[in-house]
């Protein structure tokens, strides 16, 4: 298993690639940050964007959700210094710690929508109840919990196919994790599906709400074909973006950092 400081080592060198995916669109962030807009409908007050890179979904939370205060955490030096650097605001926050039982934040903070976009599958199975742990005590009463992941299969696939896209920790997350999961979080398991970013069945979405027995929740109930009616909007979203935006980021990447993507 590959030490802290190799995972840590690891994502500050890929920060390039996430620069380029912020210029250049990534089609994996784009349907779920559609997925997230459509399972966590509604005002938020407080956002947390877990393993936030260089900032590029807090930033569109934040754009989403106006009125909410959004954290970004990561464990990348490097990503966090970039992020702070093209995103920070006085909406927008981030925070870097080995862990985030070790980030310092503020005791009564709640989130009512916290986020892990391809995330999960990077936890050490070993900081996995730690983890648990925080969010349990950090989700707030009626908030959601969204995760995407690539599926087993598509991990599979990967290892033979395209190695050179294994990161350091890759865990298999299927359904009975997401059990364990929302058993040890307080949660419920509202939303699970499989879904085609690349290939059929490559990437699922999960969503996981924490309702205590009698809370008033301000949610939407869940309608019949709410899983197609969430497809058909993500489908919608357009993934080409127009070379004017392209080069937009490609100037506030270098006003903000001086480096050329």
């Amino acid at each position: 298993m590959a030490t802290k400081e190799e995972v840590k080592d690891y994502y500050d060198v890929h920060t390039i690639v996430k620069l380029k995916n912020y210029v250049y669109g990534n089609l994996r962030v784009d349907r779920a940050t559609e997925a997230i807009k459509a399972l966590a409908p509604g005002p938020r007050q407080y956002i947390l964007d877990i393993g936030c890179g260089i900032g590029q979904v807090a930033m569109k939370l934040a754009n989403h959700f106006q009125a909410a205060a959004v954290y970004g955490f990561d464990i990348s030096e490097r990503s966090i210094e970039l992020a702070s650097r093209l995103f920070g605001s006085g909406q927008i926050q981030f925070a870097r710690a080995d862990t985030l039982m070790e980030w310092n934040l503020a005791p009564g903070i709640q989130f009512d929508l916290i986020v892990l976009m391809d995330v999960y599958e990077h936890i050490p199975l070993n900081e996995r109840p730690g983890l648990h742990a925080f969010l349990r005590d950090r989700l707030a009463p009626g908030g959601t919990l969204f995760l995407s992941c690539p599926t087993p299969a598509f991990l599979a696939w990967l290892k033979i196919h395209d190695p050179a896209n294994i990161q350091p920790v890759d865990e298999d997350i299927d359904l009975p994790v997401l059990q364990v999961l929302a058993s040890e979080t307080g949660t419920t398991l509202k939303y699970f599906e499989e879904r085609k970013v690349w290939r059929s069945g490559d990437y699922l979405y999960a969503a996981f709400n924490k309702l205590p027995f009698g809370y008033d929740a301000k949610e939407p109930k869940a309608k019949a074909g709410l899983a197609q009616r969430i497809w058909l909007k993500i489908q919608r979203t357009i993934y080409s973006k127009a070379k004017a935006e392209q080069q937009k980021r490609k100037q506030h990447i270098a006003q903000r950092t001086g480096l050329v993507v």
